[in-house]
């Protein structure tokens, strides 16, 4: 590993918490594997991949997924981003997408092991990386709120005109219950609730939920929920 490979690998989100004469050790006690995958070609694919943290130091590649037979394009990563998450830590015998190098592209790879005892011999890159992974699932969360946006307005409304009129509507709502009862987030349920405030279907104040268009929630809670998109996640 070169010194300029070093410096790169310095801004990955793993050592970032650690100061120069750490991540200088760090370095020397894990095994990183330091390589080039040609242009074009396929890095992880469902049927083939090896379970490392690949960081990118240099060039582009593409994340596609196959659906019915298709390939469809998800995102492109590049330097200073990473991938891989997905296949350590696990009994993972597959993985969800296929990784290509639409450059040369300069890697930096680190193996379960070699993350552990990171872990083990600094904790606060543990830290770093369950951050990078709640990030990471907030994301996925948020992409699967804009998916089945319709179905969760729907199960609301529902909720909503089924507590109409009844004395559990007047008092203050207990929002982690009713999220879970609705098995969804309870970010996506107060959103929600503030959506409908703002459109004048119901008043959402200190807690308390009035409803005050009774027909504006049965047309939501009779709407069918949209088709399937493709997502980034």
């Amino acid at each position: 590993m070169t010194q300029q490979d070093e410096e790169a690998l310095a801004r990955c989100y793993l050592f970032s918490p650690l100061n120069e004469q750490e991540r200088k050790d760090a370095f020397h006690e894990m095994h990183i594997s330091v390589g080039i995958f040609p242009a074009g070609a396929v890095v992880c694919s469902p049927e083939h991949f090896f379970p490392a943290m690949i960081y990118v130091i240099s060039g582009t590649l593409t994340i596609e997924r196959t659906r019915q037979k298709k390939s469809v394009f998800l995102k492109e990563i590049g330097a200073g981003e990473s991938f891989g998450a997905a296949g350590l830590f696990g009994d993972c015998e597959s993985y969800p997408t296929t990784v290509r190098a639409k450059t040369d592209v300069r890697f930096a790879a680190m193996d379960e092991e070699s993350l552990k005892r990171l872990f083990l011999s600094y904790p606060k890159t543990a830290v770093a990386h369950i951050e990078f992974l709640s990030e990471r699932v907030r994301f996925l969360n948020e992409k699967l709120d804009a998916t089945t946006g319709r179905n969760v307005e729907s199960k609301v409304s529902k909720c909503l005109l089924d507590m109409n009129g009844k004395d559990a509507l007047h008092r203050r709502l207990n929002m982690t219950k009713m999220a879970e009862s609705l098995d969804i987030g309870r970010a996506s349920l107060y959103r929600l609730l503030t959506r409908f405030q703002a459109e004048g279907l119901i008043s959402f104040t200190d807690g308390r939920v009035t409803v005050l268009d009774p027909e504006g929630l049965k047309k939501k809670a009779d709407s069918s929920p949209p088709p399937p998109h493709e997502t980034d996640s």
